[in-house]
């Protein structure tokens, strides 16, 4: 059975919620986001609430 392949693209527009000692304090748990020293999902007190996604497809193509 032939294969198909396509690149399908989602943009996830979300708000997160954090708890921080102060804004100078924020932003640096932000920028250890950024640089990849913490996950996200390990800022303190953490949630997040999606708001939307939108998906964008391109041209199926057989695999050959």
């Amino acid at each position: 059975m032939p294969r198909f392949v396509m690149m399908v693209n989602e943009e996830y527009c979300n708000k997160w919620g954090f708890d921080a000692d102060n804004l100078e304090h924020a932003k640096e748990l932000i920028r250890q986001v950024e640089d990849g020293e913490i996950d996200y999902e390990s800022l303190p007190n953490f949630y997040d609430k999606n708001y939307s996604i939108e998906t964008t497809f391109d041209e199926i193509e057989e695999v050959k």
